[in-house]
């Protein structure tokens, strides 16, 4: 499940927050999924990443950790260990948040009744990746007890990620940098007689018929560290036969019962992590503990194919999931990875293939290429497929590229402009979208075709109270069906045919300027400052609440970090009147956006407006700028340049083009607006069954129904004895295993046609320059702040350029906020790039490597006008 930085400061390793990355790191996820899947792991929670972030916040460490690591020479020892000792030193003295220690604490009693030994772990974002494991650079503490010995190791535990070793490990990885975050797992101590490693692949040979495992008397600390020399052995993995064996120091064997639990226990990890592992374990009274498992970093694969892990549960909710693949195929996470970052739940995953089978239809019932695939738990987009279709269309597959943001532009297939090939499909592409505006029109509570009208019956759909208390489960399935179901399928047509409209257009303009004035920049500069776009207008309503709130003096409520408190002060206040009425009004009007909106599985603003006072935050700490026409300005200079250019009938022919194309981008981003107002319905109306369904125990959890498939809930819903077998509960379960595992592994950028991953393009560095994807122009300067979840827009400073993996609809009100924007994914026509454009705010993005090589706080140039970001000298 999804949770906001708010609820997961300290979630307990049965929840499902515990098992993503972002939150409880590389270590504290892998154990809370192990701990869920059953496998013997002591109890625990994890203090999450958010609650590290929270403190140096509030201590505002951010200046120190900056000043340091500037002065960092990575060559020199003396350097990184005054470096080590000056952060080290801020940590310690440094006050842990209440909210923080408060959620600390009451996690440990709930541990640990009495003052209970416990051991406390660090846990980095970065973590136990299979690409570098961090193994031994951050600190571990072993029999803590008491809540001040507590406080004291979580403490020693974060200021580890800047030891001298920690410091130089990420600048040999292109990784040392001041956005790091550190989760801690606190876990029951387990009083080991025995305890060590086990290597589920020999990591000498890389033989993965065998199994090393070391094994020590007591604690395993000292076995690891090296300070002990272990009993080992090397065993065949099936037969569980030992194969060689050295004593070492150790004063008594390894009992072969414990050899062949360990043996049992490494087949299933490994099986679930789908590579081989490097676990640690403990031997309490015979019974066989696990404490770590990470991928093993040193293996070579010697060139053989890489499988896929294998997810607990049920991961197969559709039969022609595990169809193979075809020819020509190329799985990216272009588009789907801006707007659904996280896994996808079954039942979005459901409504999505209602759509697919409804275009299939509008096609009439013609086969062709799978566009979409759920892979690693996440929706992928057949880029290779889609670039085919630009070939036969005689579009450039360099300008699909960058309209959409491709992975692996040098890819096969490759295409150039063809007029006369575009021209000749024209006719079947209008044809094409004219029965799907039949299809739309069908009925009188149906879209219109005419955009006036479909406007209209939008307005008059999105203006609709669904009370669904009102309802028995029968009828509200029905109305979901008949009435919710069907509209949003309706406006997934309608977006999809805006969608092609849009990038015909887009294609159109900018191949004439392409051939007219071997122009091959100049398009997406013309869409800037275009009215109308919906999403746009967020960011001026919140400055005005914050405005509003401040005047009223209401700003330490809302800075003070505590959201819930913050929300109750503008409930009840009496001089928030005004406050609350703004703030109702906004969330009438955006109350339907969130992170990843076309996933059900979150919460809207309006369910949990607590988000949105983490914007407000940032509108008070920055005392951003009222809005200044530059987008539309810069614009209005682009198309004079342009056109100056031109004569006669071209002249015309680009104007035409160009107000086209304003129009359709403009369509296309308002129906992403559309569709997610219709998913608020949506959501609300499965959320009752689920409340309903919880409350009479068929479902463990009200928000299970989202494991659920559509079929499943109309079965439970109208014939409760027909969903009897197997129970509703129990695939819901099943499911949501499979998602926390997905929420902690990490997914490929790009898979080919034989479902393996495939390499990123190397980075886009050179030197001290990286290079991307113009999307609005503009030249700045300033320092880089890491974000990697727009919650966290409180770390911006005035005059920051933000850089982050990519942008959904719920960041907008995050632009006003910036000085400039630079991605890893996106395209020409992504919402973030629509956005950036019309605040007139300096973009580039599909710069790969922008995480890896810019530093958060460093100082750098953004030339967004011709897609560069210049790194400038210390």
């Amino acid at each position: 499940m999804i949770h906001t930085i708010s609820d997961t400061l300290a979630p307990d390793f049965a929840s499902a927050a515990a098992c993503r990355l972002d939150v409880a790191g590389g270590k504290g996820s892998r154990l809370a999924l192990l701990f869920q899947q059953g496998l013997p792991v002591p109890a625990g929670f994890v203090l999450s990443c958010a609650a590290y972030r929270s403190f140096v916040d509030s201590n505002n460490l951010l200046p120190d950790i900056e000043a340091a690591l500037h002065a960092v020479d990575p060559h020199d020892q003396q350097s990184l260990a005054q470096a080590a000792a000056r952060l080290q030193a801020a940590y310690m003295a440094a006050a842990m948040p209440q909210a923080v220690q408060s959620a600390l604490l009451t996690a440990y009693a709930a541990l640990a009744p009495a003052p209970a030994a416990v051991a406390v772990r660090s846990s980095a974002s970065a973590e136990d990746s299979a690409a570098a494991s961090f193994a031994g650079q951050h600190e571990s503490f072993l029999h803590v007890e008491g809540a001040a010995a507590l406080v004291t190791a979580v403490k020693e535990c974060w200021a580890s990620l800047w030891t001298a070793r920690a410091i130089a490990y990420r600048q040999q990885r292109g990784m040392l940098a001041a956005d790091q975050a550190l989760a801690v797992v606190v876990q029951r101590m387990v009083q080991a007689e025995l305890a060590g490693v086990l290597f589920t692949c020999n990591p000498l040979t890389s033989d993965p018929s065998q199994m090393m495992l070391n094994a020590g008397a007591g604690l395993g600390a000292a076995l690891v560290h090296g300070h002990v020399t272990p009993e080992t052995l090397v065993v065949d993995r099936e037969r569980a036969t030992v194969l060689e064996h050295d004593r070492g120091q150790s004063q008594q064997q390894l009992p072969a019962a414990t050899l062949h639990e360990l043996i049992r226990l490494g087949r299933e990890i490994e099986a679930l992590a789908g590579a081989p592992q490097d676990i640690e374990w403990a031997c309490a009274a015979a019974q066989v503990w696990i404490l770590q498992a990470r991928p093993i970093t040193t293996l070579a694969h010697g060139g053989t194919s890489v499988a896929p892990p294998t997810a607990p549960g049920d991961d197969v909710w559709f039969v022609d999931e595990q169809a193979p693949m075809q020819p020509g195929d190329l799985w990216t996470r272009a588009n789907f990875g801006e707007v659904l970052p996280y896994p996808v739940s079954p039942l979005t995953w459901s409504g999505f293939r209602s759509w697919g089978e409804r275009m299939v239809q509008a096609q009439g019932g013609a086969g062709g290429p799978t566009l979409a695939r759920r892979l690693y738990g996440r929706l992928y987009a057949n880029e290779g497929a889609m670039r085919m279709m630009m070939v036969d269309m005689g579009v450039p597959t360099a300008l699909f590229d960058a309209s959409w943001g491709s992975r692996r532009p040098d890819l096969p297939p490759h295409g150039s402009f063809r007029p006369l090939r575009l021209l000749s499909r024209l006719p079947g592409m209008a044809r094409g979208i004219m029965r799907a505006q039949k299809q739309l029109g069908r009925s009188d509570a149906s879209l219109p075709q005419k955009p006036a009208a479909a406007a209209e019956r939008l307005r008059a759909w999105k203006a609709e109270v669904l009370d669904v208390a009102q309802h028995t489960d029968a009828e509200l399935w029905t109305l979901l069906q008949t009435r919710w179901e069907e509209r949003y399928l309706q406006m997934m047509q309608r977006h999809n045919m805006l969608s092609q409209q849009a990038f015909v257009s887009f294609s159109l303009l900018s191949g004439a300027l392409r051939r007219w004035l071997n122009d091959t920049v100049s398009a997406p500069h013309l869409l800037a400052g275009i009215a109308g776009i919906h999403s746009a207008t967020m960011g001026q309503r919140l400055r005005e609440l914050a405005q509003e709130i401040e005047h009223q003096g209401l700003s330490a409520s809302i800075l003070d970090g505590d959201q819930q408190q913050a929300l109750e002060t503008l409930q009840t206040a009496p001089q928030a009147a005004h406050a609350r009425e703004l703030l109702a009004q906004f969330l009438a009007d955006y109350g339907h956006h969130c992170i990843a909106e076309p996933e059900l599985l979150v919460p809207r603003w309006v369910e949990q407006p607590t988000e949105l006072l983490i914007w407000l935050a940032g509108y008070l700490r920055t005392a951003s700028a009222a809005p200044s026409d530059a987008a539309e300005t810069q614009a209005e200079a682009a198309i004079t340049a342009v056109l100056g250019q031109l004569r006669g009938m071209r002249r015309r022919i680009v104007q035409r083009l160009l107000r086209s194309a304003q129009a359709a981008v403009r369509a296309r981003d308002n129906s992403r607006f559309d569709l997610a107002c219709l998913n608020l319905p949506r959501r609300r109306a499965y959320a009752e069954l689920g409340r309903r369904w919880a409350q009479q125990g068929r479902l463990s959890a009200a928000d299970d129904i989202f494991f659920l498939l559509h079929n499943e809930i109309e079965a439970a819903a109208t014939n409760a004895a027909q969903a009897a077998e197997p129970p509703i509960g129990a695939r819901a379960s099943a499911r949501r295993a499979a998602y926390n595992f997905w929420c902690a592994t990490p997914a490929p950028d790009t898979i080919d046609a034989h479902g393996q991953p495939l390499a990123s393009l190397p980075s886009a560095a050179e030197g001290d320059v990286l290079r991307g994807l113009a999307v609005s122009p503009g030249c700045v300067e300033g320092r880089v702040r890491i974000i990697d979840a727009p919650q966290l827009v409180h770390t911006i400073q005035p005059g920051d350029i933000v850089v982050t993996r990519s942008t959904d609809p719920s960041w907008t009100p995050v632009f006003p906020l910036l000085k400039g924007l630079v991605l890893e994914i996106g395209g020409q026509l992504s919402h973030g790039a629509i956005i950036a454009r019309e605040y007139g705010l300096p973009a580039v993005v599909n710069v790969l490597g922008a995480l890896q090589h810019l530093r958060d706080g460093e100082l750098i140039t953004l030339d967004a006008t011709n897609g560069c970001v210049y790194r400038q000298a210390a």
